[in-house]
């Protein structure tokens, strides 16, 4: 039998979920609270935050960076990723 490591969730620093993590565009109609990882070779609005955590306030992209260990889930995979160096799936090898 194979056993496997569930965390506990409140140890681990949770973001809100976000829509998608592969666009490297800004949607042309965001919603207020919309929430992306930028994808690679951002463009637009988004150019120099890949990686990071884009969200619409309604008016202008904002932008938060991802810290080591960060989780966050991904509505349109339906999966959980986290950050190290970049976003990976959890658990890993899934």
């Amino acid at each position: 039998m194979v056993e496997h490591y569930i965390p506990v969730l409140t140890e681990f620093p949770w973001q809100m979920p976000v829509l998608d993590k592969d666009l490297s565009t800004p949607p042309g109609s965001p919603n207020k609270g919309d929430r992306y990882i930028v994808g690679p070779s951002a463009t637009g609005d988004w150019a120099g935050h890949e990686k990071d955590i884009a969200w619409y306030d309604g008016s202008d992209w904002q932008f938060v960076t991802p810290q080591a260990g960060w989780f966050v889930w991904v509505n349109d995979e339906n999966k959980l990723y986290y950050y190290v160096t970049l976003w990976q799936e959890y658990p890993p090898g899934v």
